[in-house]
This record gives C-alpha cells, structure tokens and sequence, in this order.
C-alpha cells in the first residue's frame, strides 16, 4: 500500500501503484512457503499436490481435492466418511447447507442413505483451504451433535419402554373397557381379534396362547376373529 505523496515524491507509475495496490487473483494451486517451516499451518495430513490438485486429509476420514478451473473459481472434492455421511441422508442435506459461504454445493454422492461425497464450487481470488475445512469442520460437528441427540433420545425412549412394559403387565386380563380391546392372560397384548382353532376354541392373535375362557364372557364386546393373515 502506498499513498500519494510517496507516488508523488517516488515519480511512482500507474503500474508501480497498481502491482503495490492490488493482486493478481491466484492462477491455479500452490505450495505455501510456511507450509514447510510450519507444517502444522498445512490444511491437513499428508497434504500434496497431485496434477494441479491440491490435495489433504482431515481428521476421520475426510479427504478434500481443490483445484482451480477458470480465473477466481475453484472446485473441490470432499470425501465424507460414512460415520458423519449417515447424517446427511438425502441429497438436498447438504445443498442446503449454508456453507460455503463464497459458493454452493454441486454434486452430492451418496451410497446406501448416506452422503459420502461432495463437490463445492467457491469463488475466491486465492485457494479457498480454509473455506474447504470450514465445511468439514461444521459437516463434523453436526454430526456429532446428532450423534449425542440420538444417543439421548434413545435412552429416554428405553426408560418409556421400561414404563409401558411395567404397565403392560399390570393389565387386568379380559375385556378392557380403557383400551376397548381384549387383553391376553399370557402375553398381555390388548387386541380387537382373537383366532378360531379347528375344535372351535380361540388363540390370542400375538402369542397364540389358548384364550377359550377368557373369551366366553366378552362376546357381547367388539372382539372379532381374525383372518388367516391378520394380526
């Protein structure tokens, strides 16, 4: 940056003050020269460049392939590992995401409800790295945020299915006014149908445990019975 009184005092030209006030938008990738002294300000593990490809892995399974496809524009591949893809079932998953923010999502690859590949196009003067694994790093977080929801819904859920058992076992056996369904003495399961065996007796349609003197007194009740392949 210069100001006018140097381009004044220097005999500065307009080419002199254009290459000191602005820079030429990156050509294609390149190697960083801190990338060597400080192998730690690399994009990630394993980073290379490979037929103009600037390629590096993150944590978990992730690879991303950056290249650059006409002036400002670039495009990069992102594998996305099964563990975090699970998350992003359907395509539009992720071509709704909000990153990246210079860009959007063209492609998305999935296999078996599970994203395992995605191509964005950013538009940036330099190589957008840092965009690249801010996408991944949030693609990471919120799968382990759904991860963590999952793992806590799912122990509540076994804590109400704990409840409905105990109380499936309270159940008086018979006819149910409550749950207007008979309720079997062996498994305890309330249903509307009961099956007919061949001597003309009945079975409780879940268990299939004989039923015959528990349904005599309820046939004044909406019990039916069952067809051959209704449960």
């Amino acid at each position: 940056m210069v100001d006018t009184e140097t381009i004044e005092q220097e005999g500065l030209t307009t080419e002199d003050v254009l290459d000191s006030e602005v820079v030429e938008p990156q050509q294609g990738v390149e190697w960083l020269p801190e990338w060597d002294e400080y192998p730690e300000e690399r994009p990630g593990e394993n980073t290379r460049i490979e037929d103009d490809t600037l390629i590096w892995e993150r944590e978990g399974g992730f690879e991303a392939r950056l290249e650059s496809y006409e002036m400002t524009h670039w495009k990069a591949e992102v594998t996305i590992p099964e563990s975090v893809g699970e998350y992003y079932p359907r395509e539009f998953d992720l071509k709704c995401h909000p990153r990246p923010e210079y860009g959007f999502v063209k492609d998305v690859e999935q296999e078996d409800y599970a994203t395992v590949g995605a191509t964005l196009i950013l538009q940036e003067n330099f190589q957008p790295v840092w965009e690249v694994n801010k996408f991944i790093d949030e693609l990471a977080e919120e799968a382990e945020e759904s991860q963590e929801f999952r793992e806590d819904l799912e122990e509540k859920l076994s804590v109400a299915r704990e409840n409905e058992e105990r109380m499936k076992e309270q159940r008086t056996p018979g006819w149910s006014d409550e749950l207007e369904a008979f309720v079997c003495p062996h498994c305890k399961e309330a249903r509307k149908h009961v099956t007919e065996r061949d001597d003309g007796g009945f079975n409780c349609v879940s268990c299939e445990e004989p039923i015959d003197d528990w349904v005599a007194p309820v046939e004044n009740h909406d019990l039916a019975v069952a067809d051959e392949n209704e449960e």
